[in-house]
Formats: C-alpha cells, sequence, structure tokens
C-alpha cells in the first residue's frame, strides 16, 4: 500500500525499505497502492549494466497459460528496444491528430498531449478501475461511456463507432438504459434522468467529425426487443424523454442527474431535475440539427415542439429572480433557491442555459453576473457552496464537506462550460471564449 511505502514522511520511509532490504510484496485488488521494485546490482568502475522492467497484463483466464512466453520474449535488449520504438511510433501517430499553438507553452502541452492522453485512458478501460472505482462491482458508465466516445472520434473513428453500437445495445426499446454494464445484457437500471440522452451527443458528434451517415442504418439489438436501427435507438431516448415528465414538465429525478449527489432529490415523493430540462433541450437540439440535415422535416418539427416546450418548463417555473434553481424536491420544494439556507445557487443550472441557447438573454446574464457574486473563487466558479448540515431529501451532496466532493467545490467538468462575456458584451460558453 502507498501508506505502507511512504508514510507520513516520504522519503525517509522509501530508505527505510531500501535499508530493510525488502518490499512488503502484497497482492490486492482495491486501496491506494504503489507499485515498487528493488534489486540489487554491482558494479565495477566504469561498468554499465541493462536492466529491463516490463509491465503488462494478461486475462485471468489465459494468465497460467501464456505468462511465461510473455516474459521470455522482453528478456532480450534487442527485442525490448524494437518493442519499445513500436510504443514510440504508436503514440506519435495517435497525437499526431491534435494541433494546438497557443502562446502559452502549458496550454499547448495540456491541448495536444495531456488531454488527448486521458481521452483515451478513459475509453480504453471506461473508467472502470481508479482509486475511487476498482471495476469490478461497476461496469462501464453509460454517460461516462457516451463521453469518452466523443474524445476519441477524431483519432480513431472505427473504435468510437464500434463504442456507439455497444451503447446502443444496452438500450431497452423505451430508451432507458443500463446506469452501469459489464458487457452486453449485463448491467443496472438506476433510472438517472439523464443516461439515455448522452447518447445523442455521442452520435451526433460522430457524424458531424466523420461523415458517416451509413451509421445510422445500422442495426443493433434493444435489451428487450429485436434490432432497429441507430437512428430508431434515437427515437427511443427521445421517447423516453417524453415520458419522464413530473408535474411542472421537467425531468423526474430519479436516482440522480449528472451530479451523481443529488441522489435523494425529493425523498420519497421524488423529484425534478431544472438542469435535467436544460439538458434535454441541448441534446434534443443537436438531434434537431441533425434531422433537418437529413431532410426529415416532419420528425424534426416533432423534436423541435417537445424541445420548445421543456425551455418554457424552465422559465416558466424554474427562475429565481436572479438565476435558475436547481431541482424541485418534495411537495414543491425549490432546490437551488435564495430562500434555501444552503446551496442557494449551482452552476450546472446556469451555464447550461447558455449551451442549449435558452432565447431569454437577459435572463442569461443576470444568472451569469449571480455566478459570479455567489461561487467564483480564485480557481474558478464552486459547483454550489458546501452544506453545514445533512439533509436527507437531498442526498450525498449534504454530506461533502467543503473541500470534500466534487459537488462542493471547482470542478472542472463544469468550468469548462462555464459562459462569460465576450468582447461584444454577449454571454457564451466559456470554451467559445478560450
Amino acid at each position: 500500500m502507498r501508506s505502507d511505502f511512504l508514510g507520513f514522511t516520504g522519503m525517509k520511509r522509501i530508505l527505510e525499505s531500501v535499508e530493510k532490504g525488502s518490499l512488503s510484496n502484497q497482492d490486492t485488488n482495491f486501496g491506494n497502492v504503489v507499485n515498487a521494485l528493488k534489486i540489487d546490482i554491482e558494479l565495477q568502475a566504469g561498468e554499465s549494466k541493462d536492466l529491463l522492467f516490463t509491465l503488462g497484463v494478461i486475462e485471468k483466464t489465459r494468465f497460467e497459460s501464456i505468462r511465461e512466453e510473455k516474459v521470455r520474449k522482453y528478456q532480450q535488449v534487442e527485442q525490448a528496444d524494437i518493442e519499445f520504438s513500436r510504443v514510440k511510433a504508436y503514440w506519435d501517430e495517435y497525437f499526431s491528430f491534435t494541433t494546438a499553438e497557443t502562446p502559452d507553452a502549458n496550454a499547448n502541452i495540456f491541448l495536444k498531449y495531456w488531454l488527448p492522453y486521458q481521452a483515451k485512458v478513459a475509453f480504453d478501460v471506461g473508467r472502470v478501475i481508479s482509486y475511487y472505482y476498482w471495476g469490478i462491482g461497476r461496469g462501464f458508465g453509460f454517460r461516462d461511456t457516451s463521453q469518452d466516445t466523443i474524445a476519441v472520434t477524431i483519432s480513431n473513428p472505427a473504435k468510437a463507432r464500434e463504442r456507439i453500437q455497444l451503447l446502443s445495445r444496452q438500450m431497452r426499446k423505451d430508451g432507458k438504459v443500463y446506469h452501469h454494464f459489464h458487457g452486453d445484457g449485463q448491467g443496472e437500471f438506476t433510472y438517472h434522468c439523464d443516461d439515455p440522452l448522452w447518447f445523442l451527443l455521442a452520435v451526433t458528434e460522430y457524424l458531424k467529425e466523420t461523415g458517416d451517415f451509413g451509421l445510422l442504418s445500422e442495426m443493433q439489438p434493444y435489451i428487450d426487443a429485436e434490432p432497429a436501427s441507430i437512428l430508431d435507438h434515437m427515437f427511443s431516448v427521445v421517447n423516453f424523454a417524453k415520458n419522464n415528465l413530473g408535474m411542472h414538465g421537467l425531468p423526474i429525478f430519479g436516482r440522480g442527474d449528472w451530479n451523481d449527489t443529488l441522489d435523494y432529490i425529493g425523498g420519497d415523493e421524488g423529484g425534478e431535475s431544472v438542469w435535467g430540462g436544460m439538458f434535454y433541450a441541448a441534446m434534443l437540439g443537436l438531434f434537431i440539427e441533425l434531422l433537418k440535415f437529413r431532410g426529415e422535416h416532419e420528425s424534426a418539427e416533432a423534436v423541435e415542439e417537445f424541445r420548445d416546450a421543456l425551455v418554457q418548463a424552465v422559465e416558466n417555473n424554474a427562475w429565481d429572480g436572479e438565476w435558475y434553481i436547481r431541482a424541485f424536491g418534495e411537495k414543491e420544494r425549490r432546490v437551488g433557491s435564495k430562500d434555501n439556507k444552503y446551496g442557494k445557487i449551482f452552476l450546472n443550472t446556469q451555464i447550461w442555459p447558455v449551451i442549449a441557447g435558452f432565447p431569454d438573454k437577459n435572463r442569461l446574464t443576470r444568472a451569469m453576473d449571480s455566478v459570479k457574486t455567489h461561487l467564483d473563487s480564485p480557481e474558478g466558479p464552486k459547483n454550489v457552496p458546501a452544506w453545514k448540515e445533512i439533509d436527507p431529501n437531498i442526498g450525498l451532496v449534504t454530506r461533502c464537506l467543503g473541500k470534500e466532493g466534487e459537488w462542493s467545490r471547482v470542478l472542472s467538468s463544469n468550468n469548462l462550460g462555464y459562459p462569460g462575456r465576450n468582447h461584444a458584451g454577449k454571454v457564451q460558453p466559456g470554451l467559445g471564449i478560450f
């Protein structure tokens, strides 16, 4: 474990491990771990030796049968040099799909290398193994996988296409999807209100990048029904959205939306997600654009009518005077309102009306001004001020201390969409300004 190797004193503990002559040699599949190797070498004056360290992964079912073969393969320095050159060539090609030239050298490295690398790692392992999520119980997240697919489309459209097909098979005909899945037909329905809509984003972004409209005709099965086209799956998502609305015409929360820590909004009565209404409007807007491009104007008009109704439901019910509230809870309780003791304002419901193209520019501007007033910090705007009391009818976010938990602090995914004023004074998404 990392604590055993580093302890509280860092280098001192490492030196102690060297002096003792042995490491703990523990096996584990959870926790905060560190890999460390210790070998003894004797060198004469002027002498040099080559050391080869090989790290690899073998499927458990094949481990015993091929591990010796894999180990022997890279015991020769010449063979290791050849393989290492191949690895370098692979990454050189991967990074060649992204370029950035700004006055800031660090920004260039961030955009050209760090972001594409993170995108690929997330895509390859589906965020299923980390310090927080160890992979065995969680599986692939539908929302996460949809987002990761977007990130690799530019560099490997074939893999992105394959992943979209995989996602389509995790959907029922009514548009509901597994929140987590381990493979076709193995997953968990949690009824997060946002999950299915991310599929629209994954497909439309893939089409914009590749022009591969043949994907829409690909036939893939539902969990509970015969195969249908990818386009039919997209219409199933629209039907899910239409059938998942509460008394204010906004999405029923379920176990959460993009903010998983709002997992008990409304308590036993349930609640509605204002952000969900904004998100639905944004994702449906992408689908409308696709339908119009294909000349399917009648279908586009029907979806557009639904989208406009969502926008109107937000405007009619969720404006709090200076910003948009976050949700409706039990007994129509307004969460993220100026009348609340804690959690008066949430960042997400101020930035997503801009992303979704809401028409009331005056409200958008006032909401941004409120973010500046109530949420801004030297590191960027916070997602929501932290609670100091647990609220069982809101959820985990009320158990997050001020500097603990992603949803009560500054979070990069939200700040990238944080709108600001451009030189003409117009409100626009933060990425556009960047």
